[in-house]
């Protein structure tokens, strides 16, 4: 199913004004782009698409028509983060596995040549990621308007507090002090409410004569917990990083905030076409990442 990109049941419910009901494999609905070039307004994906979106989704949506000119949806996904999605602690990922050697010197089998689970199986928790849609015509056929959210936790472990990082290193120095500080450190487990990823994202949409597009997006990232820490954005918190399960990946610094510390993100883009002919046009892209209160550069995702 990895090499499928879409592919759902769609059913019609004759419901007040009409609910589309569809399960199955899908693109996100959040974010400006897609992955198909052709379908976006520049042949080349943005640099917001590639780092701040989820691509795929697996689960459900429902698309409530509202009247005429607005429409509602709203999106029950397994995973925030996305199909295809193997987090850095995901029993797909091997640390032996890089660029220069996809098969791993280990021989043990990479996410894709895993058939000892099912690969649509992308997180590791059990909780559903949720998402909503409000659309519509501001100004009819010149101003639309598009309102996306999409929240889930994906992680099954959660940040370990501040109390229980020192208290684990105290322990760890009175029994070895040779020993690797942090080690014996359990992570609790992941939360709901804050080791999460919310994205918030809006589209102004201005199409004032046939030859003129104009799109102004906006979108609010924020990383909570664990979410934070697995993308990397603590590690200008301190010198000292520690691996607590010995995957070669860094998991707490010694400087460090706590479990409900939070990664913000904010982009900005603009998108412009000019329609000369019916063969030939003009669109260009101008895009912004405020990373200032991330904690560090937003890397990729």
């Amino acid at each position: 199913m990895n090499m499928l990109q879409q592919g759902y049941v769609s059913m019609y419910l004759p419901v007040a004004k009409g609910i589309t009901l569809d399960v199955g494999k899908m693109a996100t609905h959040l974010g400006n782009e897609v992955l198909d070039s052709k379908d976006n307004l520049n042949y080349t994906i943005g640099y917001i698409f590639f780092n701040t979106i989820p691509f795929i989704h697996t689960g459900a949506r429902a698309t409530v028509t509202i009247n005429d000119d607005w429409t509602a949806a709203f999106f029950l996904y397994n995973s925030i983060m996305g199909t295809g999605y193997s987090s850095p602690y995901s029993p797909f990922k091997d640390p032996n596995m890089t660029r220069d050697n996809p098969n791993n010197a280990s021989g043990n089998p990479t996410m894709l040549t895993d058939v000892s689970r099912w690969n649509a199986n992308d997180k590791l928790s059990k909780t559903p990621a949720f998402g909503t849609q409000l659309k519509g015509n501001l100004k009819k056929d010149k101003v639309k308007w598009v309102w996306n959210t999409g929240y889930g936790s994906d992680l099954d472990q959660g940040r370990i507090s501040n109390e229980a990082y020192a208290t684990g290193e105290y322990l760890q120095y009175i029994g070895n002090p040779q020993a690797l500080a942090g080690t014996n450190i359990s992570r609790p487990n992941a939360r709901f409410d804050r080791d999460y990823w919310f994205i918030n994202h809006t589209q102004l949409i201005f199409t004032p004569t046939e030859k003129i597009f104009l799109l102004l997006d906006w979108t609010y990232g924020e990383r909570s917990g664990s979410a934070a820490e697995y993308f990397l954005a603590y590690l200008n918190e301190g010198n000292k990083v520690v691996d607590l399960n010995g995957d070669g990946v860094g998991d707490i610094s010694a400087n460090r905030s706590g479990n409900k510390v939070k990664r913000i993100y904010n982009t900005y883009g603009i998108w412009f076409k000019y329609t000369f002919t019916e063969k030939f046009a003009l669109a260009i892209r101008h895009e912004y990442i405020d990373d200032s209160r991330y904690g560090g550069p937003l890397v990729v995702n």
